[in-house]
């Protein structure tokens, strides 16, 4: 989608919400650029497994993935421990319908979590959740967003066989 007349973003979180407007986006306006390009790399990166092959257009069906990926920079190591720690005891609760999740600490204080559920309404039914989950962090929590959309490609090799 291009915007006319073009606007110069001022800030990359802007940059980002132009450049995908189709995503759901909240930032604040303190993202750091560092944190905005992974953001952006990791959203582009986004996958579906579908006979192991990649789909450079998803393919209407009745069921797509959806892929939430969420950046978390907390004030601490300590409270990005606990947070960590939080979201293991309440995940099964307060996320039921998700499929899959992977954190990646990209810094002491930086957490990257990649979530997929099996469809939108789904995704949307665990946003609350996922607010509850915020809201217990929120005294270690400086800087939290997310993009969301649909899982277009994946790729996990078969386990291969032990000699």
């Amino acid at each position: 989608m291009e915007l006319t007349p073009p606007i110069k973003p001022t800030t990359p979180a802007i940059a980002v919400a132009q450049e995908c407007p189709a995503c759901l986006f909240t930032a604040t306006t303190n993202a750091s650029y560092a944190t905005v390009i992974s953001m952006i790399a990791a959203w582009a990166t986004c996958a579906k497994l579908m006979n192991r092959k990649r789909f450079d257009k998803c393919e209407k069906e009745d069921a797509v993935s959806i892929g939430r990926v969420s950046m978390m920079e907390f004030s601490s190591k300590e409270e990005a421990d606990h947070s960590e720690e939080l979201y293991d005891k309440i995940r099964e609760e307060a996320f039921p319908t998700l499929e899959l999740v992977v954190n990646i600490r990209t810094g002491p204080t930086s957490i990257l979590s990649f979530a997929v559920y099996p469809s939108y309404e789904s995704a949307a039914s665990n946003l609350e959740g996922r607010e509850k989950f915020q809201k217990e962090i929120s005294a270690g929590l400086k800087d939290s967003f997310f993009h969301e959309g649909e899982v277009t490609y994946f790729f996990q090799p078969e386990p291969k066989p032990e000699n």
